[in-house]
């Protein structure tokens, strides 16, 4: 799958949202299931506000954001509570920490979505440089159109089969 790219400013930019871990789109457990999540809280298309924190690019170049909704919604955030991906923490960009590190843990003691798919135990809070359990390598959860095509679908062909 493609790079997460969203339109900025009217420039295609790929963005890493902050303060969450989620499964790598190459195959760990989990990975469609996230991106599926994504792709139905910020659809291609749809207006979302962006903030940063204190770095505004990481070293790959992406931009480091929070996502909101129009509604209000923290698209991180929204993530992590519903178990689509795990709180964790990369300093010095830590504005959300407390209503991250809160939903994290709500979700792992509700095993919600992944905790339970993919049996998730620990909770990766602070990154120290690599992931405990895969290397440092770090890519964006893929919104272009191409994407979310692929994600509807897989969504149909599950539906179809499972009737």
């Amino acid at each position: 799958m493609r790079r997460g790219l969203w339109t900025v400013d009217g420039r295609n930019e790929p963005v890493r949202l902050l303060e969450l871990d989620t499964p790598e789109v190459t195959g760990d457990c989990g990975a469609v299931e996230a991106t599926a999540a994504l792709a139905a809280l910020a659809p291609v298309g749809s207006t979302v506000w962006l903030e940063a924190d204190v770095e505004g690019r990481d070293r790959y170049g992406r931009l480091l954001r929070y996502a909101g909704r129009t509604d209000g919604t923290m698209v991180n955030r929204a993530l992590v509570r519903r178990g689509w991906a795990r709180a964790k923490l990369y300093p010095p960009n830590d504005r959300h920490w407390d209503v991250m590190g809160n939903a994290g843990a709500q979700a792992r003691d509700r095993g919600a979505g992944l905790w339970r798919r993919c049996g998730w135990t620990a909770d990766p809070i602070r990154h120290r440089g690599r992931h405990p359990t895969r290397p440092a390598r770090r890519r964006a959860i893929p919104t272009t159109a191409a994407a979310c095509r692929a994600i509807r679908r897989m969504s149909t062909a599950t539906a179809s089969t499972a009737r």
